[in-house]
């Protein structure tokens, strides 16, 4: 029963559509499946599915400046940069694949761990000076489970304008307002304590 009530779970969010956008202060955006949870740490999203199991599995998408992805070692740079050598076994072929925005390629690595068997799944967006990672890693049968929301997370992967860059632009854009608002106007003191402005030919005229 407890089963089928999984199963029944899993299938309303598959069939419910939408998606929930996820922008971090890094510019990484990515559209969060019906179901899944997104939160921002640091530099990287983590995601969790529904029937979340966090001794079981892992999900994170994160930006890796500097990294290739049209580099055909592009793989073996992010396995030396977060797995120990001789750890990931079993790799699949190298995928492309076309997300939204850029191009990409996947990979996959079946190996056992402590007597169980486990996946590492790694989708890679290619993107102007650097590439975004979507890392999943876990039991195999949960990350087979999930890999169809993986590639709906991969396929909404995109770059935009960092939160510090945002915030300078909005300050520039409110700073060329109020330009434009006071042209050809000067400050006129009321009071000691008020202010205000007005039109510059008309206090030429006065």
């Amino acid at each position: 029963m407890k089963q089928l009530t999984r199963f029944v779970a899993l299938l309303t969010a598959a069939v419910a559509g939408g998606q929930t956008p996820l922008r971090l202060s890094s510019g990484l955006e990515l559209k969060v499946p019906v179901g899944w949870e997104g939160t921002e740490m640091k530099e990287a999203a983590a995601l969790k599915p529904p029937y979340y199991s966090p001794k079981e599995e892992l999900y994170l998408v994160k930006l890796e400046p500097g990294v290739d992805a049209k580099d055909p070692k592009v793989f073996e740079s992010i396995e030396a940069r977060y797995f120990p050598a001789g750890v990931l076994a079993g790799a699949s072929a190298v995928t492309p694949f076309k997300p939204l925005k850029g191009f990409g390629y996947s990979r996959s690595y079946d190996f056992a761990e402590n007597g169980q068997p486990a996946r590492v799944r790694l989708y890679v967006i290619a993107f102007s000076g650097g590439a975004a990672v979507v890392f999943a890693a876990g039991k195999r049968d949960l990350i087979s489970n999930r890999e169809a929301a993986l590639r709906e997370i991969a396929d909404s992967v995109a770059v935009g304008k960092t939160r510090a860059q945002q915030a300078a632009d909005n300050g520039t854009a409110l700073t060329k307002n109020w330009r434009e608002r006071l042209a050809n106007k000067k400050l006129v003191q009321f009071s000691g304590c008020s202010s205000g402005y007005s039109d510059d030919r008309a206090a030429r005229k006065s």
